[in-house]
């Protein structure tokens, strides 16, 4: 009877499990926050519409309660702040175009992708 009592509660309580173990917009956040903060940094790639291609270094970094990104290459040199939703983040190039990746942790060589502004792809890779 123990083992027979055991088995039902066992099978009752695995959907509770599975509901309060996924992954919520913040453990999503949390995620994306920790590949950015990569103690190497990344290079980033740009391959915009009308041919130009440019690339360039880039490191997250914590301030506070704040994220920021340090860029080097592409327009110069500059720091901006970042915004991180779930698994995208936006942050200000030092162009002044608005850049939009998102996060795709099963792809290692191209953990963030999107867009600069309206006319180029943009890739980061892990250094």
């Amino acid at each position: 009877m123990k083992i027979t009592s055991f088995a039902f509660a066992a099978v009752c309580l695995l959907p509770i499990g599975t509901v309060f173990g996924q992954q919520s917009g913040s453990g999503a956040a949390g995620s994306t926050k920790s590949a950015l903060l990569a103690p190497n940094g990344f290079t980033f790639e740009g391959d915009c519409m009308d041919g130009r291609v440019f690339s360039g270094q880039l490191a997250f970094k914590e301030q506070g309660d704040k994220l920021f990104v340090k860029i080097v290459g592409g327009s110069g040199t500059c720091e901006a702040p970042v915004e991180l939703s779930g698994d995208k983040i936006e942050y200000t190039g030092c162009s002044g175009a608005i850049i939009k990746v998102a996060h795709s942790p099963s792809n290692a060589h191209q953990p963030f992708k999107g867009r600069l502004g309206a006319w180029c792809d943009y890739f980061l890779k892990p250094k």
